[in-house]
């Protein structure tokens, strides 16, 4: 049987599929992260709920926030802004993949206590929060936004060769980001896989440096006995 290790190592993309029950509950956790996306979504960027509006007076107010949300989507899928820290300010010093939304997702869904994987788990970030998660975390974001495209908030299915592509494309933008900071001397990604699995750590009410136990104690040897006797 599948342990739960290598069912969590599977949930970070960085293991590969062996049988269809644990595909399943990979394709469950996935889920949970769109969800988790989708309700922080209209709060972190500002889309209005067209639910909200009134156009009793005549004032087409529906029409207003449909347009927008739409101004607001286009803005923030162009090049990846919705990842930046301010996506009003894009020329703020390192800003890039910054935005409060990853950790929030990662936090919610991996480290929400002390019990849930990510803190049950620390051997799996051992250099801090894995590339591969934040790009799916980029991933479901980026779902979460397709579903304001009209200006309406519309179901948007999360499969399909379309989003393995974005999944891709971020994963690979991560990667160049990453050797870019660091053949300039300055390993700014790191330290955002770092300070992202801090965050995330002391979320979960878990000390952020620990690490699983290892018994490092050596039992006594002949000589202790003899220095006993002496």
């Amino acid at each position: 049987m599948e342990s739960r290790t290598h069912e969590f190592c599977l949930v970070l993309g960085i293991c590969t599929y062996s049988r269809p029950q644990i595909k399943d509950r990979v394709t469950q956790v996935h889920g949970q992260v769109k969800d988790i996306a989708r309700s922080l979504v209209p709060k972190i960027y500002g889309f209005v709920n067209i639910e909200d509006c009134d156009d009793d007076d005549g004032d087409n107010e529906i029409k207003v926030a449909q347009q927008a949300n739409r101004d607001v989507y286009e803005k923030l899928k162009t090049k990846s802004t919705f990842a930046y820290l301010d996506p009003n300010n894009k020329t703020m010093p390192n800003g890039l993949y910054r935005n409060k939304i990853t950790s929030k997702v990662i936090n919610k869904q991996f480290f929400s206590d002390a019990h849930t994987d990510g803190a049950k788990y620390p051997q799996y970030f051992t250099h801090g929060i894995p590339l591969k998660l934040i790009a799916f975390v980029l991933t479901a974001v980026e779902l979460a936004l397709d579903k304001w495209h009209t200006g309406n908030f519309e179901k948007v299915e999360f499969k399909g060769k379309k989003y393995e592509k974005m999944y891709n494309r971020h994963l690979d933008d991560l990667w160049r980001w990453k050797a870019f900071t660091e053949e300039r001397g300055e390993p700014l990604m790191q330290k955002l896989q770092n300070s992202l699995l801090e965050k995330a750590r002391s979320h979960a009410g878990v000390a952020v440096h620990s690490t699983p136990h290892v018994d490092t104690s050596e039992g006594l040897s002949l000589e202790d006995f003899i220095a006993n006797q002496a």
